[in-house]
């Protein structure tokens, strides 16, 4: 009986355990969705850890067929081809995007990918041309004063710019620490349950040793009773045949 409770209470625990682990994948996955939008503005393509369920931890997963193991090719409609085809052109067109030079991302920051500032977001600073066409020598005062508040304002700009990226890249660290953090807590409390298990096995076990040796006990003394029953008989028998022998004597 305390071998089964023993179990039943692991058991209990296991589910527990098993419950904060779809929480925590959750939990994860919330942080991942920002995790992702950080790495879409600073145009970065860094691997994110995210973890699932074990089809193993999932009762009925063996119930469902997955896409990887059809290995024979799907039989699709005309509609479900032209479908398929105007999806992959999709794809294909933001490949295109995402492996264009790094001075676009560039622009597209300071034309407003990153929020930044309103004022920076939705006035990018466009250069007058005839900056480029006149030499700072031929410029007048007024022009070269122009040029002078163009390119402060280009400096704030960068500046706010880098600083946003800074503030970014900073978040986007902290995050994965908090990833970390909680999966190390999770994989630490999945250790000590993996302890638990250890004991509950033991107590399992030793219950179990404990129930053979009573069971071999009471054979053991079943055979000495049934003997003794046998030799009592024999001893009764033999009293009776002397008290025949002695009745026949007198």
């Amino acid at each position: 009986e305390h071998a089964r409770e023993v179990a039943k209470d692991f058991n209990n625990r296991f589910q527990a355990a098993l419950l904060e682990k779809e929480n925590t994948l959750g939990l994860i996955e919330g942080i991942n969705e920002r995790i992702q939008e950080i790495l879409v503005e600073l145009n970065c393509n860094d691997e994110i850890f995210s973890p699932s369920l074990h089809d193993t931890e999932i009762p009925d997963s063996i119930l469902h067929v997955k896409e990887t193991e059809i290995e024979s090719a799907k039989c699709e409609s005309a509609a479900e081809r032209l479908e398929r085809e105007k999806l992959e052109e999709e794809q294909a067109s933001k490949q295109a995007q995402s492996d264009d030079a790094p001075e676009r991302a560039l622009m597209e920051m300071m034309n407003g990918t990153l929020e930044v500032k309103k004022q920076i977001a939705q006035e990018p600073l466009q250069r007058p041309s005839w900056m480029d066409e006149i030499s700072p020598e031929e410029m007048s005062e007024d022009q070269q004063k122009e040029v002078a508040t163009y390119e402060e304002k280009e400096k704030e700009r960068v500046q706010a710019l880098e600083e946003h990226r800074q503030a970014l890249t900073l978040e986007l660290k902290k995050l994965r620490s908090e990833i970390n953090d909680i999966a190390s807590a999770f994989d630490k409390s999945v250790v000590s349950l993996q302890s638990d298990r250890f004991q509950v096995r033991n107590v399992i076990a030793q219950n179990e040793l404990y129930q053979t040796r009573l069971a071999n006990s009471i054979f053991r003394n079943y055979d000495n009773i049934k003997a003794t029953i046998v030799l009592e008989e024999e001893i009764e028998s033999k009293r009776k045949e002397l008290t025949g022998l002695s009745a026949s004597s007198a």
